[in-house]
């Protein structure tokens, strides 16, 4: 017959090592859900903001000079970038633009773009005066 000690040997068994596991990965899956979601509502303010920002830099624009800016080609990322410049040219809509997240600005084929807050390149389409 075997003579079992009667101290705790400090060891842990395979079921409570599970169930330790098995927490840490309900806590994780938690976490990460729950972090996705605010990336995500974060992202989307972003857009919003930037969308105000731009709406009213047009605004500027149009009271400046009578007329949006035109799109200057069929390609839509040639045509944000045409619009960013044209923005950045006017003083009056150049000090709405400075306003933007710098986030809200990216390089595309050398060119700097206006993105939404999941960084895609936005689209303008113009309407209207010499804008098209």
């Amino acid at each position: 017959m075997r003579n079992y000690s009667k101290h705790n040997t400090g060891a842990f068994t395979l079921v409570e090592l599970l169930a330790v596991i098995l927490v840490i990965g309900i806590l994780v899956g938690v976490v990460i859900g729950v972090g996705n979601r605010v990336l995500r509502r974060n992202a989307e303010e972003q857009t919003r903001v930037t969308m105000a920002i731009i709406n009213s830099a047009l605004g500027s624009y149009y009271d400046d000079l009578g007329f949006y800016p035109g799109g200057g080609g069929a390609d839509y990322k040639q045509v944000n970038a045409n619009l960013y410049t044209a923005l950045w040219a006017n003083k009056f809509s150049r000090e709405r633009m400075a306003t933007l997240d710098p986030d809200s600005v990216n390089t595309h084929d050398s060119q700097k773009v206006l993105v939404d807050g999941f960084d895609n390149i936005l689209k303008y389409h113009p309407k209207g005066g010499a804008g098209g």
